[in-house]
């Protein structure tokens, strides 16, 4: 079982875009049975982050996706924002 982790992408106003992409090209090329996503997907949990936490983490190519929370997620109301953008099943 091939297990693929990510974690502090910060999508934000210093997110960098082509240096996520070529680590979703490195994971991708692994074909990866999941996925651990672990914290600050975003950088101050604010909507805009998250929708684009979600468009860039729906980039890797993989069936079983892990995302957690971390502190910069839960900023403003982004407590509440995680879990409307990556709700538990």
């Amino acid at each position: 079982m091939m297990i693929a982790h990510i974690s502090d992408i910060h999508c934000g106003p210093e997110f960098q875009a082509d240096i996520f992409e070529a680590a979703v090209d490195e994971i991708n090329s692994l074909r990866p049975d999941a996925l651990m996503a672990t914290g600050d997907l975003t950088e101050n949990g604010l909507l805009a982050q998250y929708r684009l936490a979600r468009e860039v983490l729906g980039s890797i190519k993989c069936r079983n996706k892990v995302i957690c929370s971390g502190n910069h997620d839960y900023r403003s109301t982004g407590y509440l924002l995680f879990k409307r953008f990556f709700p538990s099943k």
